[in-house]
């Protein structure tokens, strides 16, 4: 848990606004819109969408 999610829950604050820390980032532009899940739920190649959901299980 960050640093930030620590100390608001110690302080019993919301967590609104605070995240788990990433330490990898893969960002993706494609066109049009996309739900929920982005990766499955958009014009992504849904064979690309579905192995790079697949890849990021557990991270």
């Amino acid at each position: 848990m960050s640093t930030c999610a620590r100390a608001a829950l110690d302080l019993r604050e919301p967590l609104a606004g605070t995240a788990a820390t990433a330490r990898t980032w893969l960002l993706i532009e494609q066109p049009g819109p996309w739900g929920a899940r982005a990766l499955t739920a958009s014009r992504l190649d849904a064979a690309l969408g579905a192995a790079l959901e697949a890849a990021a299980e557990g991270t």
